[in-house]
Order: structure tokens, then sequence, then C-alpha cells
């Protein structure tokens, strides 16, 4: 799903489409691309904004290629489409189960954990759930951006997986009370509200159908999964009988001399066992794989963008650091007099150039930027194809891709456009952009 217009970030999306904004050097949409791939995913579609699929296509096939067949699902401009409406848009299309994935995550997880749990469980849906991203100490500009993360009270069985409580946090101004009703059923659950809902989901082809017959849904997260969770969903699964009327080899057909996994199928038998012949209305089930450690973030807000930025350049320049010891910091392959004074947790493109004494710290450099000399960066994510002019200062500052910040100007905490020219001067809690364009932070 990459179709986001990145409204909690517009001040960034303006000129650059939210699934192209880099973190650590490879824009976002590929993080999502890649994690289905690394999976063993042939097929995919991707749902991108009409005006997008140049760029992004551009993106995925020549800047950064990956070696999946895309499928481009267009979506208008002016259109505002949640998950749900999207999936309906492109029902017919879906022949299979399906896992949707955000464009925004960025996550190091071994898929077939989550696939285990989804068939074990035969659930309905199974949702990545992770520990919040610590955010209280990211460096962000402007620091009067709102950090407070949205949040959800979660409750999960530890023995089953099985989610059998979701309501948001927001709407419970005063806390919340549980049914007795839900204690009967589920007398043993812990409920936490540091978990993040990752928008990652395995849902079987059937919910398509729930949301076909919902037409007002329009959020999987929001409302699909709360609706799931509350018991108020009903689907119709089919018996898998054999001739005899119970359940036999002969319901898994094989060619004449394909060899039948016994011990495959009579896990398959127990999990697709039901009683009775025909069809049976059951209540859907939601389930949660949660990523006890590791990476995992949601870069859909000004501060997780950032933090996001900041755990790919740690990840990437410790990997650097270990591939080539003699270098100096995240440095190897780039281009320059000088750059002893590069941090080890930056990461700097190898097709950007330093000039001398440049000092560079916990940032990220993008392609082909130009850094010229005794520049100072700190704390900083610089976009592609940047100008910085000797002498400039510039801490704790996002700048947008082909800016041009001229000489000994000195910016701190501060955005500024894709395409801006930042005239000598000093500038602190700042965005530049252009005058027609929207800022919301």
């Amino acid at each position: 799903m990459a179709a986001g217009l990145g409204s909690r970030m517009m001040d960034l999306t303006v000129r650059t489409p939210k699934p192209l904004l880099p973190i650590g050097n490879k824009p976002m949409v590929w993080y999502s691309v890649s994690l289905l791939e690394e999976a063993g995913f042939k097929d995919a579609f991707i749902v991108i904004r009409k005006s997008a699929l140049k760029d992004v296509k551009k993106t995925l096939e020549e800047v950064h290629p990956v070696n999946i067949n895309l499928e481009y699902i267009l979506i208008s401009d002016s259109e505002e489409s949640g998950t749900a409406d999207i999936l309906r848009h492109i029902k017919d299309k879906i022949t299979t189960d399906l896992l949707v994935v955000s464009c925004d995550l960025v996550v190091e997880i071994l898929l077939q954990n989550l696939v285990d749990l989804h068939r074990i469980k035969d659930a309905d849906l199974t949702m990545l759930l992770a520990p919040e991203p610590d955010i209280s100490q990211t460096s962000v500009p402007c620091p009067k951006v709102n950090r407070k993360l949205e949040q959800d009270y979660i409750g999960i069985e530890e023995n089953t997986k099985r989610v059998v409580y979701m309501k948001a946090v927001s709407d419970c101004p005063e806390g919340h009370n549980l049914n007795v009703s839900l204690l009967e059923r589920h007398p043993s659950f812990t409920i936490s509200k540091r978990l993040m809902d990752a928008h990652l989901y395995l849902m079987k082809k059937e919910m398509l159908d729930v949301l076909v017959d919902c037409s007002h849904i329009s959020m999987v997260k929001g409302e699909l999964v709360p609706m799931l969770v509350n018991k108020k969903v009903e689907i119709t699964k089919k018996q898998k009988l054999g001739n005899s009327g119970q359940i036999g080899l002969d319901d898994f057909p094989a060619d004449d001399d394909e060899e039948i996994d016994l011990d495959e199928a009579v896990e398959q038998m127990c999990l697709n066992y039901v009683p009775k012949r025909g069809e049976v209305r059951q209540r859907a089930t939601c389930y949660a794989h949660v990523l006890e450690t590791g990476l995992c973030i949601r870069a859909n807000t000004l501060v997780t963008y950032c933090e996001a930025n900041r755990q790919i350049a740690k990840r990437e320049a410790a990997q650097n650091l270990a591939k080539a010891p003699a270098t100096t910091g995240a440095t190897a392959g780039a281009t320059g007099k000088q750059s002893q004074q590069t941090s080890t947790d930056s990461l700097i493109s190898e097709s950007a150039t330093l000039g001398e004494r440049v000092g560079i710290k916990w940032s990220v450099i993008g392609d082909h930027s130009k850094i010229k000399d005794q520049v100072k960066i700190t704390n900083c994510v610089i976009m592609d194809h940047v100008t910085i002019d000797s002498g400039a200062v510039l801490t704790g500052c996002i700048v947008g891709d082909n800016a041009h910040i001229l000489g000994k100007a000195e910016l701190k905490d501060s955005i500024v456009g894709s395409g801006q020219t930042v005239n000598l001067g000093k500038y602190s809690n700042e965005v530049l952009l252009d005058a027609n364009q929207m800022m919301e932070i």
C-alpha cells in the first residue's frame, strides 16, 4: 500500500511522493517490497497515486531494482481511500489469501513465523505487532512537533496469541471497562498499550467478501480489525470432505506421479476438520504475531521518519564498518578529499562527494549530494542531489532533494523543502518552503 498522501508530514511530501522519501539512502517503498522479495514472493500488487507511477517504477526497476513482478494499481491523486477501500477496488484481481503491507513500514522479520501462526490457528486475519519505538530522544526539526504516538489497548491470550480486546487509547479518556462476558470467554489475557500495530496483515481471501458486504468500512486497522476482535464478523467456511462424507486423502488432489506427504495431509485434515457436511458460518478470528526484538517502525510522521533514518543509518553503518574495518565511519565509497571527521553511525551515499575538513555526525547523506569544504552536519537527513556550500553548519535538519544551502548559512532544527535555495544567514526552527506550499507539523 503506497498510495498514502503523507498528510502528517506534508512539509516533506509536497514535491516528493511519500513512497519515495529516502530512509537510509533508499526510498521508503523499497523496504516493504524488499521484505516481500526476501520472503520468497514472486508477484505483488503495488497501489500508488497516478502522479507517482513514473518515478516509483523507475526507482524499483532501475535505481534500486527488486527481483519481484510488480503490477501497479493506480489511485486518483484526488481520491481519499483507506486500505479497506483499496482492497475492495482490487478484489477481482485477488485469487488467494493475501498479505497487506504498508509502504511506510521498516521492519526486520522472518515472515515465515507470522505465516506459521496464521496457518496453525486457521486465523482469518493475523496482524504484526511490535513494541512501540522510543522516540523520546529522537532529534526532530521544529522541537514543538507533536511526539505523541497513536496507541491502542490490545489484549492478547498468551497461550494462543489470539487478539481478544482492542480499543484506541484516545477513545478511553477515563480508562476502560471490560465486559464480564469477555472475561468469561477469555479468563486469561494480557492488555498492553505499548504495542504498535505495524500495518502488516495476513488475511484470508474471504475477508474481501466481508469488506464488500460492509461497504462502510474504510480502514483495516481502525474498523475491520476491531470488528473481528469484537466477534462482529461471520464468514462462510467450506468443509473438505471425501467421497465417504469424511475427510480423506482424496481431498488433496495430486498428480499421478506426485507423492503425498502424509504428515502434511494429516495436519491439513486437522486444521480444516468440520463435523458437518456443506458450509458453516463461523465467527472470524484475529491473531497477532508479536515481534519481541529487532527493528520495526512506521515512518508515517515526522518524528518516526527521523527515527527510522537514525535506526537504518546506525545499522547500515555498522554493517559497512564490519565489511571494511580499515575505513573511517560509513563513508567507504564516497568521493572525498578528507572524511576523517565523519562518525561511525552516519550513512553517506557512495555517489556523494565530500570536501576538505567536513564533519558529519549521526546523519544520512543522499545520492549525488555535494558537501563542500568545512561543512558541519549533525543529526540531519540530507536527501538526494543536495548542494551544501563551504562553511555551512546544519544541526537537526531535514533537507529536501535538489536543495542548495549557500556558504556559511547556519540552520538548526529546520526543514528545507525540495528545490529550495537557502541564502546566507541564521535559521532556527523554520520550515523553508515555497509560499504556496502547505506546512503541517
